[in-house]
């Protein structure tokens, strides 16, 4: 053998320690929420992962059918390996680009994994307030309208904003209810097996309600993502939102685009108590968990 095969390994061993986390500036999957946000470039108010998604889920078909008419959304579990590989592109701040993604389940499980890996909560460091506050609408429905709005305003512009994006995402799957079998207790239902019940409690009640601050995203903050940099219908809606683009600049992409502003039509209810319902189908809500993990706590990360 060589007799100074060990020392060269040691060596490398050693100048690859010192280097650290290789991705330590791009990293977004298991940072906190504020850290992951801010390096989202379109809009940093939001984690890449999470705005990409539900890009995806506003525009995109698949075999002529649009991706929220999917039946089993976010209940029939993605794959993986695929979620891995996704993962390492997020991380390694390689562009991703979900419109060639055939099944819908992969980018579903990206949301319910990038949620899962958090070190805290969305709602950290309130997280026994919004218990409290569920306990106390359960019996009190006023104490929803009285309470919830203030405790929504102690969290961080990222975590807002983020939940403003969840909702108003999961508030479009709810509509095509009829095709995907995913009304608003088996949302609620699912995200609180994936997420823990107390957020999938104000999921529930967020999709229902308009109790959300006003947006805290500056007028001018968000971007045009590259993967849709030349896609019409992105143009017309920000002239919708009232300026165009220009220079790859929208202005009113975040309140257009995505749904956060609550353009979409609301229940009419306001989901106070966890009440699930069985689907007509006789299909039960399925966490999106392919390892097994459906149960797992809201902020345990994957290995891989």
């Amino acid at each position: 053998g060589n007799p100074g095969g060990g020392r060269r390994t040691r060596k490398f061993e050693i100048s690859v320690s010192m280097m650290g986390d290789p991705f330590e500036f791009s990293r977004v999957f298991g940072v906190p929420l504020d850290e992951a946000a801010a390096k989202n470039h379109h809009l940093p108010y939001i984690p890449l992962p999470l705005y990409q998604a539900f890009e995806y889920f506003e525009d995109t078909h698949v075999g002529g059918q649009h991706v929220l008419d999917e039946e089993g959304l976010y209940r029939v579990p993605g794959s993986h390996e695929a979620f891995l590989q996704y993962r390492r592109m997020f991380d390694g701040g390689i562009p991703v680009d979900f419109s060639e993604e055939k099944n819908v389940e992969n980018v579903a499980l990206v949301v319910i994994k990038y949620l899962k890996a958090l070190p805290q909560n969305i709602l950290h460091p309130h997280e026994a307030e919004f218990m409290k506050c569920q306990k106390s609408a359960a019996s009190d429905q006023m104490e929803l309208i009285r309470t919830l709005p203030g405790l929504l305003e102690k969290l961080s512009d990222a975590a807002v904003e983020t939940l403003r994006a969840i909702a108003g995402h999961l508030r479009k799957v709810v509509e095509h209810s009829d095709k995907n079998l995913m009304t608003l207790p088996n949302v609620e239902r699912t995200f609180a097996i994936c997420l823990g019940p107390s957020f999938g409690w104000l999921l529930g009640v967020l999709i229902g309600t308009d109790l959300l601050p006003d947006s805290r995203i500056p007028t001018r903050a968000t971007t045009a993502p590259e993967s849709s940099a030349g896609d019409d219908s992105t143009s017309s809606l920000a002239e919708e939102g009232g300026e165009g683009k220009k220079d790859g600049d929208q202005s009113s992409w975040s309140r257009s685009r995505l749904p956060m502003q609550g353009n979409s039509p609301r229940p009419t209810s306001v989901p106070v108590v966890g009440s699930v319902v069985q689907e007509p189908s006789g299909k039960e809500p399925v966490a999106a968990a392919p390892e097994g993990t459906a149960g797992d706590g809201a902020n345990k990360g994957d290995g891989g």
